[in-house]
């Protein structure tokens, strides 16, 4: 048996209440929260169990949304939206790509 190749994928689990609550807002915000879990999970940004219940930082550029077709002013609203429901914090700069930390308020077997 060959193992499935891609060029890119997704890794998870991500949990089903965390996309329903971004899909509340726009399905831009579940596009965004997709991005964000993929390369949060790729950079191994919640630590070594793994089981913190929020992400380290991640640099969420315009290249990285713009890739599944979200312009940078789509970004960022879309941001504001997914912060002011606790789905994420972001840490902006200015002049520079905001660092967003996915929360992740379902997470079963938390350490804090």
């Amino acid at each position: 048996m060959q193992l499935r190749k891609y060029k890119g994928f997704a890794r998870g689990p991500i949990p089903d209440a965390w996309i329903q609550k971004a899909g509340s807002i726009s399905t831009n915000a579940i596009a965004v929260g997709f991005i964000l879990w993929k390369h949060s999970y790729q950079k191994n940004l919640w630590g070594p169990s793994g089981l913190k219940n929020r992400s380290f930082p991640l640099k969420l550029t315009n290249k990285m949304v713009e890739d599944f077709g979200i312009s940078r002013f789509i970004k960022m609203k879309t941001l504001k939206q997914m912060e002011e429901v606790g789905l994420i914090m972001i840490h902006q700069r200015q002049g520079s790509s905001p660092e967003v930390s996915i929360v992740d308020d379902y997470l079963i077997n938390e350490i804090t």
